[in-house]
């Protein structure tokens, strides 16, 4: 740009005479010494001024014939050519403007560097300059002489005004003027490594110094700022939550403004660097990366005033890298003085410090944040009821506060069957309980969805229907199972990803002391029915000890009224009878009583039975325990094919549907229990099974309240009841459950809420079948002449045994104990062929004297007596069982089926 102004300015047509030569040449000697002497000495790239101040005073001392004189710095390193001008006379530098015609003449004159003078302007004016030079003097003369950096240009009011000796001097100028810009080139870039040492050590010293991560941020945003002397830069995260980037520390700009700017990843300069991970110079603002304007570009673009001498459009931006994933960028603008200056190296450097912030600040969140946890699951561990939860919430709201900033904390606990809430929350002064409340409607739906909701604005806060204060501008609930904890805020857009991700966390573990109360109750409940449980058993086991001694009793009558049929008149043969018909009915109720201990105590001892007896025999005892006034109604057809299974054990299954029936009729108008068996076997494959067999189906069906899907979904699970605590142990269709999957069976359930309830079991058919032993007494009754040995410590019983076995034939030897027993098999070896022994005996056990027995004769047949449930395996090395009490027929057949096996 050329000089159009003058600090001398002679009057038009006047010339000043030339210094002597003499007197010249001295003059310029002494002006060069002082440029290089100056040069050298230069320690700032501010020292410059002085190199042109000396050159300015050079040019007047040696009477250099000019009105105006300026340096022009030509920069050609952005993609449009800019020039700034030092006039020498006034000092300071000034931009050109951009359509500047002089602007090409200096860079043509620069990139040729060919000396450019135009003698005069009024005779020839080639560059079509002469209008716009004289509007301030009247130039005649103008020369632009080439130097390194630029143009040394100077104007005259006289044409043809500068000499050759003038021209060769100037020439000589810019040699040493050369000399001084490379020197001040090289001093300004010391000058901007040693601002970016500064810049990067500040910012290194910030983030080690454990300053909060806001602060560390803003800092670097400053250094970033100062080192490219702008006043325009932002350092944006990426909002997980959002998905979008949020302004996080920034110069130059409305905070309250910046805080509600959201930029998508990809759009504008920010988006495109956060989306390719590649840092961005921007030289050109209409370059398409950031077109169409993102909101925060286009707010940088329009406010940008990057120096003092006008606005540029250079911008910068750099991802922030952590673990791998780009997770913000740095953007910043460029002032003029310093792009050419400019490394993105820096930058980079800038933003690993603030990632390295970032990943620190995340490692202190992280811990204070599992700290904080912790604090809170010490408290939940100490709960040990609902009135609890008042210290677990002071506990939660004091961790969750020092953590996330924010205007309310709460936790609502709602019971989706009722559709109420209730709430402890906290405004920061301590907590208050809210009880039971109407649900909101889309909290709800929160729940069951498990995602957290986030509602960032006033207006979504009125749409989710939140009964709040206006004061309250947004709202995050995290869900878990019972509830939700939840935040609020005076601000919108208030909780950023990692706030969202906190409060998650708090809602897992609030989770947890909802689970330790649903624990804690069912642990009581679990309790209850293990002392029912043990109660149970202490009765089976004091009803397996009754049983024992009844039945050696009922066997003493059993036994001695046989005999006594033998001789009796036929009168008192009927009296006899009844009495044997009445010591039956005992046993039979015996044998209903051995259920409580049968099943603990042995395995299952399968056999072909017929359900018709075993049904009938189960209902005769019902009908003497359940309800009267419910009627019960049997259906029984007659051939039934023989079921292979455990006697004991489908008793109890029969029992447990009949009581399970007998409750579910409770308060029904008129009760009905329903029995009944198909007719014919039915053929289909059973869970598991491919290939069909054949069941028999044996129906229990009562018209009682029925069940809901819930309830029937979960009936067969371990303890699990419908009834209230001390009425029920959830064990007895737990039982009958696994009872008929043990009998490769299955039981399905048909109900509906006031529909009443039929249970449907399906037992596998026999595989033979198999003649059942005839139980009562024939006139015909096998004999024998054989030697017996009765081993029983109940007198009655193994006399009326021995006069039985006796009146048939038999050689019959007693004995009262175990080692008495021992010793006449001992005495009578090989001379004795059956033993018959009682299986619970004082001193020497039954089980004891039979491993003996086999150890010594492993041959002898043996018989046990017992009145105890047995399975006829559960003993090796016995031939036959004989339940108490057992008739003359019974017995007779047992020991001649043992003898003839």
């Amino acid at each position: 740009m050329n000089p159009q102004g003058s600090d001398a300015q002679p009057p038009p047509g006047t010339t000043t005479a030339p210094l002597a030569t003499d007197t010249w040449s001295p003059l310029r000697h002494q002006i060069f010494q002082q440029l290089r002497q100056t040069i050298w000495e230069m320690e700032s790239s501010a020292d410059i001024d002085q190199v042109l101040e000396i050159l300015y005073r050079g040019l007047k001392e040696l009477e250099v014939p000019f009105v105006g004189c300026a340096v022009n710095q030509v920069d050609d390193s952005l993609i449009s050519l800019t020039v700034r001008s030092g006039t020498l006379a006034t000092k300071g530098w000034v931009q050109a403007c951009p359509d500047d015609p002089a602007i090409d003449l200096i860079a043509r004159c620069w990139r040729s560097q060919q000396l450019c003078y135009r003698r005069d302007l009024d005779h020839e004016d080639l560059y079509g300059e002469r209008e716009r030079l004289q509007r301030a003097a009247p130039i005649r003369a103008v020369v632009d002489v080439p130097f390194s950096h630029g143009t040394l240009s100077l104007t005259s009011v006289a044409p043809e005004a500068f000499s050759a000796r003038d021209i060769a001097f100037l020439e000589e100028l810019t040699a040493l003027l050369s000399d001084g810009f490379r020197r001040w080139e090289d001093l300004e870039k010391l000058e901007q490594r040693a601002r970016e040492a500064e810049a990067l050590a500040t910012a290194i010293s910030a983030v080690y110094r454990g300053r909060e991560l806001g602060q560390v941020l803003q800092i670097i945003a400053q250094e970033s700022a100062q080192l490219m002397e702008c006043n325009l830069v932002q350092l944006l995260l990426y909002d997980a939550h959002e998905k979008q980037l949020v302004v996080s520390a920034q110069v130059g700009h409305d905070w309250a403004l910046l805080r509600q700017i959201r930029v998508v990843p990809g759009l504008g300069l920010s988006g495109h660097v956060f989306s390719t991970g590649q840092p961005y110079l921007l030289d050109d603002p209409e370059d398409p990366i950031v077109s169409p304007y993102d909101p925060e570009i286009q707010s940088l673009l329009d406010q940008a005033t990057l120096d003092r001498s006008g606005p540029t459009g250079r911008m910068a931006s750099v991802p922030l890298w952590s673990r791998g994933e780009v997770i913000g960028v740095l953007t910043t603008g460029i002032s003029n003085k310093v792009r050419d200056l400019f490394d993105l190296g820096l930058l980079e450097q800038l933003a690993a410090q603030a990632s390295l912030a970032i990943e620190r600040a995340q490692h202190d969140r992280e811990l204070s944040l599992s700290l904080a946890l912790q604090q809170v699951r010490n408290q939940i561990l100490q709960m040990e009821g609902p009135q609890d939860w008042q210290q677990v919430a002071e506990g939660c709201f004091r961790e969750l506060r020092a953590l996330v900033s924010c205007f309310h904390c709460s936790i609502q606990l709602i019971d989706p069957v009722e559709g109420t809430c209730s709430c402890y929350f906290s405004d920061g002064e301590g907590v208050r309980y809210s009880a039971q409340y109407p649900m909101p409607p889309k909290l709800r739906q929160v729940v069951a969805t498990g995602e957290t909701c986030y509602r960032r604005t006033r207006a979504a806060v009125e749409e989710f229907q939140d009964d709040l204060g206006p004061e309250v501008k947004c709202v995050v609930d995290a869900p878990f199972w019972g509830g939700t904890v939840a935040l609020s805020s005076t601000l919108e857009h208030a909780f950023t990803a990692q706030d969202l991700a906190i409060l998650e966390r708090f809602a897992q573990v609030i989770s947890e002391a909802y689970r330790r109360l649903e624990d804690l109750k069912e642990l009581a409940r679990v309790q209850l029915l293990l002392q029912q449980a043990q109660k149970l058993e202490a009765v089976g086991q004091l009803t397996a000890g009754i049983a024992h001694n009844f039945n050696n009793l009922l066997q003493a009558n059993l036994g001695n009224i046989g005999l006594a049929m033998d001789e009796a008149s036929p009168q008192v043969q009927q009296y006899l009878q009844d009495a044997a018909a009445t010591t039956k009915r005992g046993a039979d109720l015996i044998r209903q009583l051995m259920l409580f201990s049968r099943t603990a105590k042995t395995e299952p001892y399968f056999r072909p039975l017929n359900l018709d007896v075993v049904v009938r025999n189960t209902v005769s005892l019902l009908r003497t325990t359940i309800d009267h006034r419910i009627e019960l109604e049997v259906d029984l057809p007659p051939d039934l094919p023989l079921v292979q299974a455990d006697t004991g054990q489908l008793e109890q299954v029969l029992l447990n549907l009949y009581l399970n029936a007998r409750d579910a009729l409770e308060g029904v108008e008129r009760p009905v229990l329903f029995i009944r068996t198909t007719a014919q076997p039915i053929c289909q494959a059973g869970p598991g099974e491919a290939t069909p067999r054949e069941y028999v189906r044996l129906e229990v069906r009562d018209n009682g309240r029925g069940m809901d899907s819930g309830t029937r979904e979960r009936i067969f699970e371990p303890f699990f009841t419908t009834k209230d605590v001390g009425w029920g142990t959830g064990l007895g269709l737990a039982t009958v459950y696994g009872i008929l999957q043990r009998h490769q069976g299955w039981i399905e359930c048909h109900s509906e809420a006031g529909q009443g309830t039929l249970f449907s079991c399906y037992l596998p058919v026999a595989a033979e079948e198999v003649a059942l032993m005839n139980a009562a007494d024939t006139p015909e009754l096998p004999r024998g002449t054989e030697t017996l040995l009765v081993i029983d410590d109940d007198e009655l019983v193994r006399r009326s045994t021995a006069r039985i076995l006796t009146k048939l034939g038999y050689q019959v030897l007693g004995a009262p104990d175990g080692l008495s027993g021992l010793e006449i098999l001992e005495e009578k070896k090989g001379q004795i062929s059956l033993v018959l022994l009682d299986l619970s005996m004082p001193g020497l056990s039954g089980r004891e004297v039979l491993r003996r027995i086999k150890a010594r004769q492993p041959k002898l047949k043996v018989v046990l007596f017992t009145g105890y449930a047995l399975a006829q395996g559960e003993l090796e090395g016995v031939m036959g069982i004989a339940e108490k009490p057992f008739s003359t027929g019974q017995l007779s057949l047992m020991v001649r089926r043992v003898l003839d096996a």
